[in-house]
């Protein structure tokens, strides 16, 4: 089972399906694509974007449960995911970084088709509130 919710695109996100995402607490209900990943207080709030909004129109966001990403590098099931600080996109978590997900598929396993714009699509566990640093 999965946690979603709807809010308003922030911005253009028509081209960030499946990236991360979180609500911006300045402009309440307002989602923005998450592009940091430099400790537990920049990735407060994750969510996974499962539509392709334009500004201004509703983001579907999954908080918790399973899910989509876009993985920026080689990914094995069972990964435990942090997000790459330039890209927004998935990777293997490093010592001291925010765990957000866990992969369900890997990069390999050809289950998803790539994404043109984007990169590889993989099912990940999405984790509730974020509040694990890989020891």
């Amino acid at each position: 089972m999965s946690t979603s919710e709807n809010y308003v695109s922030g911005a253009d996100l028509s081209s960030s399906q499946f990236l991360p995402v979180y609500v911006d607490g300045a402009a309440a209900e307002v989602v923005k694509l998450l592009v940091a990943n430099t400790g537990a207080t920049s990735t407060a709030g994750v969510g996974f974007l499962e539509n392709a909004p334009a500004s201004g129109e509703v983001a579907e966001v999954t908080f918790e449960g399973i899910g989509f990403g876009i993985a920026g590098g080689v990914v094995e099931n069972g990964d435990e995911l942090m997000v790459d600080g330039s890209t927004g996109k998935l990777i293997v978590a490093t010592t001291g970084k925010v765990v957000v997900a866990k992969a369900m598929f890997g990069t390999s396993g050809g289950a998803y088709p790539a994404d043109a714009a984007n990169g590889v699509r993989i099912r990940i566990y999405i984790y509730a509130n974020k509040t694990r640093l890989l020891a």
